[in-house]
């Protein structure tokens, strides 16, 4: 088994866009106890409502994903060769997946040396900054990010004004077990004073201020990040919802629109301006954009953000009580995801609403039937169409397996 620590970085960005769009408050440490990506209680628990019940809103998780393996380290003109463990923009996103996380013993120094410095036959005993921060990225290769700490910390007192040693550090304790916050945040600082120009640095850094609620820092180094940084892109959407942290929606569409246009493919964007659109009461942007997520999201994602879009389509467009609109939708939505027992169930809320009560009860059964230890909103939906058909029986029957359910967790999480 692969034992691995989440970043601090996997999922702050879309935890943020959740509550601030939704009105709520971030909760942080929840993302650390989610078993999977979309699988959430988000935004503190906050629901769109479609149907007669809620479902959980849709959070799709953060840009950086985990700080990567070292980049090539630069002073001046020259570089140290180094690998990268960088990923693209929809690979990057916060997962942390049903992965176990395991300590890793933390080594001294000289072992730390020992084990992740090659040795070289025939040439000086004598290391450079160069020779440590090499092996500090085999450490942060194995996940030792204690050991590529005092690594780092070797090849900056050698050469203590190399900006990206102090932005390697940085990272290597933004990952650690032990959360250095703190210290990651004075490296990041540090690193960008000297000149780093890695957007990465930029971005950790924003969303250290931001954990810190210190709100016009971050806004400040990101904007500076996107004047200066090599690859600017990523830190409009990171920037983006810490305008709605301060409630300038305006500026959070701006930086969203510019997103978007640079990156069409960063389909998480498409949904989280969507429920801005739908904050400001443009609805028919909002429908086109959870469309696109459709449109642009790439085969082979680890999570499919399809689903969550066509879940967020039919919420509003059961809102704007368009039911037949919604139908459709959801059922669009079943062609490529036929054993959802959330989509059934919901397609099942608009067939009631349409008064279709056949239809209705059909998909609340396949909604059991693919899920029956999490069916008791579906339960206690079909026993209302029961009610409304004049089944008495029934409906008392689905209520009472309803209530047995109360004892379990009363839904799994719908995304």
């Amino acid at each position: 088994m692969d034992f691995k620590r989440p970043g601090l970085a996997n999922n702050l960005e879309g935890e943020r866009d959740c509550a601030l769009v939704k009105g709520g408050s971030p909760f942080w440490f929840s993302i650390f106890l989610m078993p999977m990506f979309l699988s959430l209680q988000a935004c503190n628990g906050s629901q769109v409502a479609i149907g007669s019940h809620a479902v959980p809103s849709a959070h799709v998780g953060g840009s950086s994903g985990r700080a990567g393996a070292s980049k090539d380290g630069e002073k001046g003109g020259g570089k140290e060769s180094g690998s990268s463990s960088g990923k693209n923009d929809d690979q990057r996103e916060g997962v942390i997946g049903s992965e176990y996380y395991l300590k890793v013993p933390q080594l001294g120094f000289e072992e730390a040396v020992k084990r992740y410095m090659p040795k070289r036959k025939g040439k000086s005993a004598e290391k450079s900054w160069s020779d440590y921060s090499q092996a500090a990225d085999v450490a942060t290769h194995a996940d030792d990010y204690s050991s590529a700490e005092l690594l780092l910390s070797k090849a900056i007192e050698l050469d203590p004004k190399n900006a990206h040693l102090y932005y390697k550090r940085g990272r290597a304790k933004y990952n650690s077990l032990d959360q250095k916050s703190d210290g990651a945040l004075l490296d990041f600082e540090r690193a960008i004073e000297l000149g780093e120009r890695d957007s990465d640095a930029f971005e950790h850094l924003g969303e250290l201020y931001y954990t810190k609620k210190e709100f016009q820092k971050a806004l400040d180094v990101l904007s500076r990040g996107i004047n200066e940084s090599n690859d600017p892109r990523k830190l409009y959407r990171s920037r983006a919802p810490i305008y709605l942290s301060i409630g300038d929606k305006e500026k959070a569409l701006s930086d969203y629109d510019t997103a978007l246009k640079e990156t069409p493919t960063f389909t998480r964007g498409y949904i989280m301006r969507a429920q801005l659109y739908e904050s400001l009461g443009r609805n028919e942007e909002a429908l086109e954009d959870y469309k696109n997520v459709a449109k642009y999201e790439r085969e082979g994602e680890r999570m499919d953000k399809k689903s969550v879009a066509v879940k967020l389509r039919a919420s509003l467009l059961d809102k704007l009580g368009r039911h037949k609109e919604a139908v459709e939708v959801l059922t669009e939505g079943l062609e490529l995801f036929q054993k959802d027992d959330e989509l059934l169930r919901l397609r099942g809320e608009q067939f009631l609403k349409l008064k279709d009560y056949d239809k209705a009860v059909s998909d609340f059964s396949r909604s059991i039937k693919e899920e029956p230890h999490y069916a008791g909103a579906a339960l206690e939906a079909r026993s209302r169409a029961y009610d409304l058909m004049g089944k008495k029986n029934l409906a008392e029957a689905d209520r009472k397996a309803a209530l047995e359910l109360k004892d379990r967790p009363a839904e799994k999480p719908v995304y």
